[in-house]
C-alpha cells in the first residue's frame, strides 16, 4: 500500500506523469485489484430462431409449403377484439415447441417453455434466383421463424422442468 500512496503523490505534485504508480507497484510485483462487482438487474427471455428449407418437389408438396407458412404468419399476428370497436387486440397464439429424437423428447438438446411467434420471415430464393415451376410456385423457400419464451428461466423452472 506504501508505493501506490507514494505514487499517487508523485503523481499528484507533477513530479512524474501518469501512470507511475502503477510502474511502482508492477515494479514490486503488484496490480490494484480493481475489485468490480456485477449488480444483477434481471434476465431476459430466451429466443430460439429455426430456420427451414423447403424444396418441393410437386404441386401437392408447393400447396402444402404454402399453407404451412400461412399459418404461421395466422398464428403469430394478433386478432381484433370484436368488442372495443377494434381498439383490443386478442394476443397471438402460443406455441409448445419440443426436440423429439424417434418419436420421444430428446433428453440432450433443450427443453423450451411455452414461445410465442415473434417473427415469420420467408425467401423465396434463398440462393439469390428467383425461380417457379411452371405454374408460378417457387422451387425453394427458406422459412425463418423467431420465437420467444413467455417464462423467465429460473432455477425452480430449470430444476422442476429442465429447461
Amino acid at each position: 500500500q506504501g508505493k501506490e500512496l507514494q505514487g499517487m503523490a508523485a503523481e499528484s505534485f507533477g513530479d512524474v506523469g501518469a501512470g507511475f504508480k502503477d510502474l511502482l507497484l508492477k515494479s514490486g510485483g503488484n496490480a490494484i485489484n480493481p475489485q468490480m462487482e456485477m449488480l444483477f438487474t434481471g434476465t431476459k427471455f430466451r429466443n430460439f430462431n429455426f430456420v427451414f428449407n423447403f424444396y418441393p418437389r410437386s404441386q401437392k408438396e408447393a400447396l402444402q409449403i404454402k399453407e404451412i407458412i400461412q399459418t404461421f404468419k395466422m398464428y403469430s399476428a394478433p386478432e381484433i377484439s370484436g368488442s372495443g370497436q377494434g381498439r383490443y387486440f386478442i394476443v397471438p397464439g402460443q406455441f409448445d415447441i419440443t426436440y423429439m429424437f424417434k418419436g420421444v423428447p430428446s433428453t440432450y438438446l433443450p427443453k423450451i417453455s411455452t414461445c410465442i411467434c415473434t417473427e415469420v420471415a420467408t425467401d423465396y430464393a434463398p440462393g439469390g434466383d428467383f425461380v417457379t415451376t411452371v405454374d408460378g410456385a417457387p422451387i425453394s423457400i427458406m422459412l425463418s421463424l423467431n420465437f420467444t419464451e413467455v417464462d423467465i428461466m429460473t432455477r425452480e423452472l430449470i430444476e422442476a422442468k429442465g429447461y
